[in-house]
């Protein structure tokens, strides 16, 4: 039902206001997309339904003395697309490039309850606590 892949700097060109669209479900923030098209160790993984992208993923690739990992900037399906099985779709698709980029896990956070359930039930967990401050 979705094809998922990852996306390169002609197609986040090419889809930058569907993506921005996207992730303005996840925030009413301006979203400072360009920036990263072309930036080093990001990738973009995108999910299409037909010809119409539907669902994100940006991630940094992160290398560090202990291993690398890669960390999810941003994970949006589309509301019309939910609970169908994009998230999952995109989740493992990322798992296999993270495996591919030498990664040892994949480190994101969320503050959404529907979103940390649909996370859990596909074997992530919650085993540190996170620190943040905004500057």
């Amino acid at each position: 039902m979705f094809t998922v892949k990852v996306l390169t700097a002609t197609d986040c060109r090419k889809e930058e206001e569907r993506i921005v669209s996207l992730l303005g479900q996840l925030s009413d923030k301006r979203v400072l997309f360009a920036p990263a098209i072309e930036a080093v160790n990001v990738y973009h993984i995108g999910a299409y339904q037909g010809e119409t992208l539907v669902g994100l993923i940006m991630s940094t690739k992160m290398v560090g003395w202990f291993g690398n990992r890669l960390y999810l900037d941003g994970v949006v399906v589309d509301v019309a697309y939910r609970r169908m099985g994009c998230l999952q779709k995109m989740i493992r698709f990322t798992e296999e490039l993270a495996v591919s980029l030498d990664c040892y896990a994949i480190i994101f956070t969320s503050s959404r309850p529907s979103a940390i359930v649909a996370y859990r039930k596909l074997g992530y967990k919650t085993p540190t606590t996170a620190f943040r401050k905004d500057l």
